[in-house]
């Protein structure tokens, strides 16, 4: 990256941070509380009262245990809906200022990424300060997934952008497809648990592979899938080459339709 595009991506990254988090008194709490409302609510509703249980795993397992496949969707799914109206959003301003409008979109996608992996970070040092059983030497090769499927997001993340200029649906449609990516992903439960014959969409989603190994690095007992690490390199690596390009294809007519 150019020294004059990184100079424009930090002063988007920082922009979106401000406006989005500290624009208003809940704002930056906001990144914070939220998971974990969902995490209190997910765990008090499926081990409280439902009193489900999953193989193996003990009543003081449950909190990390949906945490670790909960904040990776977090950051996967909110980086990805808000970047998709990033070019739309700043329509005003591309017709202003020629500047390179896939930055636009990589800056809201790390903003919304950054601070969800903060927040992951954080709650798990408070639960391991309150006597949870997690390895969190193993904190580095975490953040190394995440950083992965940060590349497998920004890839997704030039696509939608891209579209959203020319379908101005796309943002509606995604939020109904990643509703449903949700209860395909492991976040409540495991691949053990679900019906035959749904296992193949389980196995075909890519965030059960994030979800997994960062249980699997933090969770004693876990087994992690190492042997899907290079096809999830692989389509994470094609997916933001190919998100690029496409984008970059897309953005020659944006001033038609913005």
């Amino acid at each position: 990256m150019r020294s004059s595009n990184f100079r424009v991506f930090a002063q988007f990254f920082f922009r979106d941070i401000k406006s989005r988090y500290f624009g208003s008194v809940t704002g930056l709490a906001w990144v914070f509380v939220q998971p974990l409302l969902l995490l209190t609510l997910y765990t008090f509703l499926i081990a409280g009262v439902l009193k489900a249980r999953i193989p193996g795993l003990t009543d003081a397992q449950w909190l990390p245990f949906v945490a670790l496949g909960l904040w990776p969707w977090m950051c996967f799914s909110e980086s990805l809906q808000r970047a998709t109206a990033a070019v739309v959003e700043h329509a005003g301003l591309l017709g202003k200022v020629a500047l390179p409008a896939e930055l636009l979109v990589a800056a809201s996608v790390c903003a919304t990424f950054v601070l969800h992996v903060i927040g992951l970070f954080a709650v798990l040092l408070i639960m391991a300060a309150f006597g949870y059983d997690l390895a969190l030497t193993k904190l580095p090769l975490l953040l190394m997934l995440l950083t992965l499927l940060l590349i497998f997001t920004q890839g997704l993340a030039w696509i939608a952008a891209g579209l959203q200029v020319y379908l101005r649906d796309v943002g509606q449609i995604l939020g109904q497809v990643l509703a449903f990516c949700f209860f395909l992903t492991p976040i409540l439960y495991t691949e053990s648990m679900m019906p035959e014959s749904i296992k193949i969409l389980f196995q075909l989603n890519p965030m059960s592979y994030y979800c997994e190994n960062a249980r699997a690095l933090l969770m004693p007992g876990f087994a992690s899938s190492a042997h899907a690490t290079l096809p999830a390199v692989v389509i994470a690596t094609v997916l933001f080459l190919f998100g690029f390009w496409l984008f970059r294809r897309l953005a020659r007519h944006f001033e038609d339709f913005l």
